[in-house]
C-alpha cells in the first residue's frame, strides 16, 4: 500500500466513523496498520473506533500505547482518561486527565472528563470546579452545564441548578435529561416558596433551632404587624446582601484558590515551595470563608429569634445564644 492508497483508505475510515459505523472504520484502520504500522492517524483512529464500537478494553490498550509513544500529546492522555472513565477505573482516569491538563490547560474535554470522574467518586466540590473550567474554556459544552445542574440539584442548591439546566437547554434544546432536571429543580423551588407565610415566617419546623414550647399564638396588633414587617424587611435585605457577598467570595476567592491548588497538584512535585504556598493561601482563604459563613449564620439566628418573639408573645422565652452553632 503506497501513500496515495493509504490516504484514500484513511478518508474512507474517517467517513465510516462520522456516519456511525465504527466497526467498519476499525477494519479500515486495521488494514492500513498492517501495511503502515507507524501511521499515527491510523493508530488513533483504530483506538477511537474500538471505543465507539463498544470495546473499551481494546481502546484502553491502544491509547495507553499512544501515551507511551507520544507522551507529550495532551489529547492521548485525555482520550485515555475518557476510556478509563468508561471502564469505571476513576482513580486512574483522574491521573491520566491531570497529565492531559498539565500538558495543555486549554483542553476543555479533559476538564469535563475529570469532573465526571470526581463526581463518580463523590467529590462534588472538585467535580464542580472541573466542570466550571470546562464551560469557561468551551461555553458551548451543553453536557457540562447538565452535569453542573445535576450536581447543584444533588446539593439542593436548586437556584444554581435551574441556571445551569437552562444554559444546557440553550445549547441542547431536546435533551430529555436536562428537561427533567430543570422541571424537578423548578418544582423544588416552588415548594420552598410555599413554606413561607405572607410575612416571610417559616411554617415548617427546624430541629436545629427548635421553637420554645409551649407555643401560644395570638393575632398581632396593627403596630406589631407594622413593626414585624419592617424587621422582616431589614432581615431580608441584610441576608440578601450577605448572600451576594458569599457568592462573590466563592467565585472570586475560594474557587480560584482551589483551582490553583488543583493545577499545582496535577503538575507533579516540580516545586514543593509553590505547592506549600498555594496550600497556605487556600487555608487562609478557607478561614475567611468560615468567618463570612459565621456572619450569615448569625443573621439567620437573629431572624429565628424574631420569629419566636412574634409567634409566642405570652410565653417567657429562653435567652437565645446567638453564638450557638455559628461555626457549623
Amino acid at each position: 500500500m503506497n501513500e496515495v492508497e493509504a490516504q484514500a483508505m484513511l478518508g474512507d475510515a474517517r467517513r465510516q466513523l462520522r456516519s456511525g459505523s465504527p466497526l467498519l472504520a476499525r477494519e479500515c484502520f486495521q488494514q492500513i496498520l498492517q501495511h503502515l504500522p507507524d501511521c499515527l492517524e491510523a493508530q488513533e483512529g483504530w483506538a477511537t473506533a474500538a471505543f465507539l464500537g463498544g470495546d473499551p478494553q481494546a481502546a484502553r490498550i491502544a491509547f495507553e500505547r499512544l501515551t507511551t509513544l507520544h507522551p507529550q500529546e495532551a489529547r492521548h492522555w485525555a482520550n485515555l482518561g475518557a476510556v478509563l472513565n468508561k471502564v469505571q477505573d476513576f482513580p486512574a482516569a483522574i491521573k491520566s486527565l491531570q497529565k492531559a491538563i498539565q500538558k495543555d490547560k486549554r483542553t476543555a474535554q479533559a476538564y469535563f472528563n475529570l469532573g465526571y470522574a470526581y463526581r463518580k467518586l463523590q467529590q462534588a466540590p472538585l467535580a464542580i470546579s472541573a466542570f466550571r473550567e470546562a464551560v469557561r474554556l468551551d461555553p458551548k459544552m451543553g453536557a457540562a452545564y447538565l452535569q453542573l445542574g445535576q450536581l447543584y440539584a444533588d446539593q439542593e442548591n436548586h437556584s444554581f441548578a435551574v441556571k445551569n439546566f437552562k444554559k444546557s437547554l440553550e445549547i441542547q434544546p431536546d435533551c430529555k435529561k436536562t428537561l427533567a432536571g430543570l422541571q424537578q429543580s423548578e418544582s423544588a423551588l416552588e415548594k420552598l416558596k410555599t413554606l413561607a407565610s405572607p410575612f416571610g415566617r417559616l411554617v415548617s419546623g427546624d430541629t436545629q433551632f427548635p421553637l420554645v414550647t409551649p407555643q401560644i399564638e395570638r393575632p398581632l396588633s396593627d403596630s406589631e404587624r407594622v413593626n414585624d414587617r419592617q424587621k422582616l424587611q431589614g432581615f431580608a435585605e441584610e441576608l440578601e446582601q450577605l448572600s451576594v457577598e458569599c457568592q462573590h467570595f466563592l467565585r472570586t476567592r475560594l474557587e480560584p484558590r482551589l483551582l490553583a491548588l488543583q493545577r499545582i497538584t496535577a503538575a507533579g512535585a516540580d516545586s514543593q515551595q509553590a505547592f506549600f504556598r498555594a496550600a497556605d493561601e487556600f487555608h487562609q482563604t478557607l478561614g475567611d470563608w468560615r468567618q463570612l459563613r459565621k456572619r450569615f449564620r448569625r443573621k439567620c439566628l437573629e431572624l429565628r429569634a424574631h420569629e419566636e418573639l412574634i409567634a409566642t408573645p405570652i410565653v417567657q422565652l429562653s435567652k437565645i445564644d446567638l453564638s450557638r452553632d455559628a461555626d457549623h
